[in-house]
């Protein structure tokens, strides 16, 4: 028997050619899943999202049809997580959004009723802090402090940081301004009940001045209290210019 014989004899036996059989096209594919699971497709219906048997709407949550006690598990457990990483979820379908489908940042939020900035804030962070760097067990704020550090690698270490010395919010962000500076942030690197222990009168000077700065440095992005902020900034560096020649004048006499 020829090669080509043996090939049309093989795809009659081994084919099925019942045509009895439905046509399969893409969604039926999809409604029959795996293994003879169905996928939990998500749809719209004017206000209430559909995942599977799962009807979600403003006015709450309606189940409707047949589930397993795993499934209704496993779905309290989904919502759960997407209630605490809400943030980085919008941020995320957001750039998404405007690098796929070149949505603008405006257009999202006129749709869902954000702020342009929130919206903007939100995908800047999602973007700048990449999934395999997010650290689970911090808040979304403590990976805004790392978002505008250059490398993943820095970003990974203040979040490890973060979780190991359960650093606040404030703390991490104080620690990472000290470190950029050149200075010390162990402060920071110590557990809740040590911080605060044997810190040095520079050490706590050091820290003011970086919160203070920190501080003006926010307030003076209002361009209207620009000059205001300006002219205590001066006076500052100036007082600071001359405890510098005080102390230095002493250190000579001795």
């Amino acid at each position: 028997m020829s090669a080509n014989k043996r090939r049309a004899q093989f795809d009659n036996d081994f084919f099925d050619t019942d045509n009895s059989l439905p046509e399969l096209n893409i969604q039926s594919v999809d409604e029959m899943g795996f293994g003879g699971l169905p996928l939990a497709k998500v749809t719209r219906h004017g206000d209430v999202i559909k995942v599977g048997a799962f009807h979600i709407s403003m006015k709450g949550l309606q189940i409707q049809g047949d589930i397993t006690q795993e499934e209704w598990w496993a779905f309290f457990e989904g919502v759960q997580k997407i209630e605490s990483a809400i943030q980085f979820i919008i941020g995320d379908l957001a750039a998404y959004g405007a690098g796929e489908f070149e949505i603008s940042y405006q257009e999202i939020a006129e749709k869902t009723g954000y702020k342009v900035e929130t919206v903007e804030n939100y995908a800047s962070i999602a973007r700048n802090v990449p999934q395999e760097v997010r650290n689970a067990k911090l808040s979304f704020n403590h990976h805004q402090n790392v978002a505008k550090l250059e490398s993943n690698e820095q970003k990974e270490y203040w979040l490890r940081m973060a979780e190991d010395h359960e650093l606040s919010v404030r703390n991490l962000r104080d620690a990472i301004t000290i470190w950029e500076e050149g200075g010390d942030p162990q402060k920071y690197l110590m557990s809740p009940h040590e911080v605060g222990k044997d810190n040095s009168p520079v050490q706590d000077a050091r820290l003011k001045m970086a919160k203070e700065r920190t501080k003006v440095m926010k307030k003076a992005q209002s361009k209207n209290a620009r000059k205001l902020w300006l002219m205590y900034a001066r006076e500052q560096a100036s007082e600071w210019q001359e405890l510098v020649a005080k102390i230095a004048e002493m250190e000579a006499e001795e």
